[in-house]
């Protein structure tokens, strides 16, 4: 057997014996559970830091205020200037086809252009809203302000704080319980 054995060493090469060092293998491991534990403080750090920044500027995203319908009208500036929308009829509630056109333009002020967009649509007819066909006059227009109890029977049909343009005059707006929008 010490022949072969002699034989098998030369071939394959002399191995030392296999000694395994647990002392540092433990201090690897301990390592990484410290990496892992600082990375998962961190992140909860991170977590809860973009929480109440979020909810600071929740707080402190300016509201509009609910008019009470039939009351005085006021004014108030959109806090909403990316969207707003043109309405056929003073009417929040309706679901009729094309009821409200949602309105957005490219330099993102489409509070700023809503008045001209509404009134283009009304002459030009686009959604049949005129009676008297194209090229007729727009029926006097009027800018409001969308407020979150008013928003709310549309289901998130539209957007609170965004400007919404009726037919109408400034009690329009205080009719539905909205203010007028400060362009």
């Amino acid at each position: 057997m010490t022949r072969e054995r002699e034989l098998l060493d030369r071939a394959v090469g002399v191995q030392p014996p296999l000694t395994l060092d647990f002392d540092a293998i433990e201090a690897i491991g301990k390592r990484a559970v410290q990496r892992r534990s600082r990375l998962m403080a961190t992140g909860a750090v991170v977590a809860i830091s973009a929480i109440a920044l979020g909810g600071a500027v929740l707080m402190t995203r300016p509201s509009v205020p609910e008019v009470t319908p039939g009351s005085a009208p006021v004014t108030v500036e959109p806090t909403t200037r990316e969207i707003a929308y043109c309405y056929r009829t003073a009417d929040l509630t309706s679901t009729a086809p094309y009821h409200h056109i949602p309105v957005g333009v490219s330099n993102g002020d489409a509070a700023g252009a809503i008045n001209e967009i509404c009134a283009a649509i009304w002459t030009e007819d686009q959604y049949q809203w005129s009676s008297r066909g194209p090229g007729a006059s727009p029926p006097p227009l009027v800018s409001c302000v969308l407020t979150t109890t008013a928003v709310e029977p549309q289901a998130g049909a539209v957007e609170s704080g965004a400007v919404a343009v009726f037919p109408g005059d400034i009690h329009t707006c205080s009719s539905l319980g909205l203010p007028v929008a400060k362009l």
